[in-house]
């Protein structure tokens, strides 16, 4: 007969495939792409600048299109198909809200200088793209990357006490930032 301990059973991540390109111009473009080929796409933002940016690239084509996470009550379209364009930087918030919106996989587009990504070391892996000959609009996926990104999601959770709310992924990493 076994037991069942509190809190002993690890709650199981709502798993993210990241694709991962050098820049926000390469990204904010792959996005135009995607939306040109399909105009269901909805794209989430986690902070205003991010959502702004991507309004901007897609030139009003539809307004609608650009949903920012941090308003409520968005809700999906049938058959739409849901891209994040960022990471938070806060793992558990991020999972809370995937579950809150029961999805059961998320492909998140980042780019190699998104603050986040800068945090556990980018340029490392920018340099070592550039020497294989890489192309900026390539995109990356490969788990060494998401187990990094991860890491430091992880390492923030146990680092910040009390969040404070920014406009962009870097405002919130320079307001929330250990080092700060």
């Amino acid at each position: 007969m076994g037991f069942l301990f509190f809190g002993s059973k690890k709650e199981q991540s709502i798993p993210v495939k990241n694709k991962v390109l050098f820049n926000k111009a390469a990204k904010w473009q792959v996005c135009k792409e995607l939306f040109e080929s399909n105009p269901e796409t909805l794209f989430v933002a986690w902070f205003e600048d991010s959502a702004s940016e991507l309004r901007a690239v897609l030139k009003g084509e539809t307004e609608n299109a650009v949903l920012l996470a941090s308003r409520p009550g968005f809700h999906l379209r049938p058959g739409a198909k849901l891209i994040f364009v960022e990471r938070y930087p806060l793992k558990n918030r991020e999972q809370e809200f995937f579950k809150t919106m029961r999805l059961s996989e998320v492909t998140c587009y980042c780019s190699l200088d998104d603050a986040l990504m800068e945090y556990f070391g980018s340029k490392k892996i920018i340099s070592l793209m550039e020497k294989l000959g890489m192309k900026e609009n390539e995109i990356i996926e490969s788990s060494m990357i998401d187990n990094s990104l991860e890491r430091a999601q992880e390492e923030l959770n146990k680092k910040i006490l009390v969040e404070r709310t920014a406009g962009s992924q870097k405002e919130w990493m320079e307001r929330n930032s250990p080092a700060n």
